[in-house]
């Protein structure tokens, strides 16, 4: 009749935790009594019935689940990532997650899951309900795969995903308003994704060489690498940006939309539809001798601050740069290798 925590403080569970029923309350691991406890778990944590959460107090404290086994939550059933509003909770997980027709929930915003297998862990989430704020980690280790599920997207992130690993997808993957994805490591791939409205996309990890998967259609993107050690294009081609594209760091190097052969069959034509935000950085539409055209649609305003924003950096294509924004350089400079083949227009 009451929620119920065990108290439990630094145990190892040595098989799995079931909860068969809780009623209309919640089974609690712990409380923040126990601030900065480890619970490791060496099997499954299995919901089959009721709710089950880390623990449920407003009081500030830390936890640590280590699961080591499968996470399983079964139809009608909650698993409380942290269902108190002061406890921050890291889960960290070892084996595959399925959730099935139940709720995942939490109540403070940074409690997360961390996928943390040193090899491939298989996330399945059918009918899921999220609610409340949580995170998802991919160690560097870690490949994690979106299964195929019978729903038309399988896995939904709400808030952030932080990949230092790999997201594989053989399902569908969502990243849904206000979710950011960031690519926090050396190469890799971008997961395929459909990127709703008011998400983000986020480089951090680039140095040498980028991420692969780049060519999506996304909302808001931002390429932050102060690594950079090469000029990096994003192989954009006929691509459409939602929002806002931001380079806030290039390194020593700079960063451009595309390269010329991007699209084979014919003329690329770049849209961005919010704010082309440059800041310390070096941003440009392409960087090659070789001949093609290249059209860029900027529909929002265009602003450079301490940087380089260069309609164009290659002396072979043919790059008209339409702005229907303001453009305003800050302490910046705007170049141009085309000479006559590249222009800004002005159309608003």
């Amino acid at each position: 009749s009451s929620n119920l925590n065990t108290g439990w403080d630094n145990i190892t569970i040595g098989g799995d935790v079931t909860l068969v029923t809780s009623s209309s309350r919640r089974f609690q691991m712990t409380s923040s009594s126990y601030s900065g406890t480890v619970i490791t778990i060496m099997g499954d944590v299995v919901v089959e019935g009721g709710a089950l959460a880390s623990n449920g107090s407003s009081g500030a404290a830390t936890y640590t689940i280590e699961v080591m086994g499968d996470v399983i939550v079964n139809s009608g059933s909650n698993l409380g990532v942290s269902r108190g509003s002061g406890g921050n909770a890291t889960w960290r997980l070892h084996g595959d997650m399925t959730v099935t027709d139940a709720t995942i929930q939490s109540s403070n915003p940074e409690s997360r899951f961390v996928f943390a297998k040193a090899d491939t862990q298989a996330v399945s989430h059918t009918g899921a309900t999220y609610t409340g704020t949580f995170h998802y980690e991919v160690d560097s280790a870690t490949t994690v795969i979106i299964a195929d599920g019978p729903d038309s997207v399988d896995v939904t992130v709400h808030d952030s995903l932080i990949c230092r690993g790999e997201v594989s997808v053989e399902g569908a993957l969502a990243f849904a308003d206000g979710a950011v994805y960031s690519h926090d490591r050396v190469g890799g791939s971008v997961p395929v994704a459909f990127w709703e409205t008011g998400s983000t996309c986020t480089i951090t990890g680039a140095t040498s060489g980028k991420p692969d998967n780049l060519n999506q259609d996304f909302y808001n993107y931002v390429w932050n690498c102060p690594g950079q050690s090469s000029n990096l294009d994003w192989g954009w081609a006929n691509n459409t940006i939602g929002g806002d594209v931001m380079v806030l760091s290039s390194g020593g190097s700079r960063a451009r939309m595309t390269s010329p052969g991007a699209t084979p069959d014919g003329p690329n034509v770049i849209t961005i539809l919010g704010e082309i935000i440059v800041d310390d950085a070096s941003f440009e539409s392409n960087g090659s001798g070789s001949a093609d055209t290249i059209t860029v649609e900027s529909y929002g305003d265009i602003s450079a601050t301490d940087g380089v924003l260069a309609v164009s950096r290659g002396s072979g294509p043919m790059v008209m740069w339409n702005v229907y924004g303001d453009f305003t350089l800050d302490n910046s400079q705007t170049r141009n290798s085309g000479g006559d083949k590249a222009s800004w227009y002005f159309k608003k």
